[in-house]
């Protein structure tokens, strides 16, 4: 439906506005990065039949985020010491 909204768009039917969300991440971006591959790992999305680099685009267009170099941002996430996934504890804790 995503897309049809675009082509309407670049055919001057749709204004731009429409097709943007109106939510906006306020947190890190390593924690949006953290979400979307924990996501992936757990085959949760076409199961498990999607590249990262679609699901990391649909929440850049979801959260109206720029999130480039996501791969180097994940290497940064595998690295940490302690707690790997510190903002999905964060999120159980909540």
């Amino acid at each position: 439906m995503e897309n049809e909204i675009i082509k309407l768009h670049h055919q001057g039917l749709v204004p731009e506005n429409e097709c943007r969300s109106k939510m906006k991440w306020t947190s890190q971006k390593i924690h949006i990065v953290e979400m979307a591959y924990a996501l992936h790992s757990s085959n949760v999305i076409n199961k498990g039949n999607i590249e990262i680099k679609v699901i990391i685009e649909a929440f850049s267009k979801l959260f109206n985020v720029e999130l480039d170099d996501y791969y180097r941002t994940y290497q940064d996430i595998r690295m940490r010491k302690t707690e790997r996934t510190k903002f999905l504890d964060k999120m159980k804790q909540s």
